[in-house]
């Protein structure tokens, strides 16, 4: 019987070693580099602010003193996405991961097809 309850403790422990580990909440910040697509459009560099309520997940993009902000869905893994549709009527699309203290991701899209990267840490 005590064999069984020290399994019980150490499952308990570990589901929630497990749950705190991926507890992604709180403030991210970083940088987006802009790596292809139409030269006079895609050649910009900025900080990324990201910040993570639950299971949103909400970004901000400074590029030349423009602000695109939007929101997307997180994953257990530590995965998420999020589009924003741009004034021009196209669409710009973020899909990102976070990793301990750290979160990467690409971004592709809008109306000059520009692609990038972005990578920050935990503030």
């Amino acid at each position: 019987m005590k064999e069984l309850a020290g399994i019980i403790v150490a499952a308990s422990a570990l589901i929630a070693w497990t749950a705190m580990a991926q507890n992604y909440e709180g403030k991210w910040s970083g940088e987006f580099q802009v790596s292809a697509g139409m030269p006079t459009n895609c050649t910009a560099k900025g900080p990324i602010a990201v910040s993570v309520t639950g299971q949103t997940v909400n970004l901000e993009v400074t590029q030349q003193g423009s602000a695109i902000q939007t929101s997307g869905g997180l994953r257990s893994d530590g995965s998420w996405e999020a589009f924003v549709r741009l004034p021009d009527g196209s669409f710009t699309g973020f899909t990102g991961q976070f990793e301990g203290q750290k979160f990467s991701g690409n971004y592709s899209g809008g109306g000059s097809g520009c692609i990038g990267t972005f990578s920050g840490s935990k503030s």
